[in-house]
């Protein structure tokens, strides 16, 4: 049975604070698949490309919060951020 037929929030679970399919479509566009793409992907796969594009956002929010971190401690935390950076 395709995700889109089990009605609304049941995508991830039932309970409250569940994630429904349009905020799972929404994040999987917006890591990059095609909305077109999405329709033949199995309810298993979406799960789990989501789950991947979550993880993959929580650690790119990791390194903003470090580099944001080292520019305001300034000195040789900033220094050395850049340089492995561009290194």
């Amino acid at each position: 049975q395709h995700p889109r037929r089990r009605g609304p929030g049941r995508a991830l679970g039932a309970g409250s604070g569940s994630t429904g399919w349009g905020g799972i479509y929404a994040t999987l566009i917006a890591a990059g698949h095609r909305a077109s793409d999405l329709g033949r992907y199995t309810e298993r796969q979406l799960k789990l490309y989501y789950r991947e594009a979550l993880r993959l956002e929580r650690q790119r929010s990791a390194r903003r919060l470090a580099d944001v971190n080292a520019a305001f401690a300034g000195g040789d935390a900033a220094r050395q951020r850049l340089k492995q950076l561009t290194d």
